[in-house]
């Protein structure tokens, strides 16, 4: 069922993007921005390339060392870089099968100790 739905979900988001007016496109990227993942604040069940592009989740935690910056509830990683204010544009690559992933902003101060509900309601 949620494999249907994804499906369904990521046809009519082509469909959409089809449509998009190509000059539209390129005026969104030109805000575009290259984010470098920072491993002082990945989760243990995180593993980041080496350029830090790109994360993957493990089935193991794997052992790191205790960082007050680190998310420890959540499956999350922050960007090395902040961003105070403007306007921002990024382009995510989801690996095949995968159904389960989140983009978002937060602020530095959020709390990486505590469970954190993933959803536009909760402001970070």
């Amino acid at each position: 069922m949620a494999r249907r739905a994804f499906s369904e979900l990521e046809e009519k988001f082509n469909k959409e993007m089809e449509s998009f007016p190509d000059i539209k496109l390129k005026r969104m990227q030109q805000y575009a921005v290259a984010v470098t993942l920072d491993p002082d604040t990945a989760h243990p069940h995180l593993i980041l390339s080496e350029d830090r592009k790109q994360v993957r989740s493990l089935e193991t935690r794997h052992k790191l060392p205790n960082n007050p910056e680190r998310f420890y509830t959540n499956h999350c990683v922050l960007g090395k870089e902040g961003f105070s204010s403007g306007r921002f544009y990024y382009e995510v690559l989801v690996g095949e099968g995968k159904s389960r992933w989140y983009l978002g902003v937060a602020r530095e101060s959020i709390n990486r100790k505590m469970r954190i509900a993933l959803c536009p309601e909760n402001v970070y």
